[in-house]
């Protein structure tokens, strides 16, 4: 294993945190395969620039996905966000797998777009789920 050292914002850091001890998974754990999908979903990107060296001509590209993932997470989020208002708390639990799967992406995104109603979401199904 390689060591990489790097610092992340107060609010980031205390967020993974949190959701780390909520998840039940190390943060070790969690930063890994956070890094995995981010390299993942971003490698093509990277290829793409460098065989056509268009480096202007992709960014809008890659603007209109990330603006189509936050928009379909914000959607799926309050979705869910709306459900555990409503429902029984023993069956909650299926709804918070899919809120799992999904708020590692909706912080990154959040981090990169710095979409405000993203955040509020997110924070909304952190703080019900810590309630």
């Amino acid at each position: 294993m390689k060591a990489k050292l790097f610092r992340l914002p107060e609010p980031t850091a205390k967020d993974f945190e949190v959701l780390c001890t909520l998840l039940g998974i190390s943060e070790r754990q969690a930063a890994e395969l956070a890094l995995r999908e981010w390299v993942r979903r971003n490698r093509s990107q990277v290829s793409l620039e460098t065989w056509t060296g268009a480096r202007g001509a992709v960014a809008p590209v890659n603007n209109a996905l990330i603006k189509l993932q936050v928009t379909i997470l914000k959607a799926d989020l309050k979705e869910i966000s709306e459900v555990l208002d409503g429902i029984n708390p023993e069956y909650q639990i299926e709804f918070l797998r899919k809120a799992q799967k999904m708020i590692p992406t909706a912080q990154a995104l959040v981090e990169e777009t710095g979409d405000q109603e993203l955040r509020k979401i997110v924070a909304e199904i952190v703080q019900k789920v810590t309630a």
